[in-house]
């Protein structure tokens, strides 16, 4: 059903978001922690 596509599609979408704004936080905690430059690259 539609309904159920859109949802699916939604919550992919949601999912997806959250998952690259976290992964980048990690990467620049991690970089900033290895060039010793905070909070720079975590921004």
């Amino acid at each position: 059903s539609g309904f159920r596509q859109g949802m699916s599609m939604a919550f992919r979408l949601g999912i997806e978001m959250a998952v690259a704004t976290f992964l980048g936080a990690a990467m620049g905690y991690a970089l900033d922690s290895f060039f010793d430059t905070k909070p720079w690259l975590m921004v």
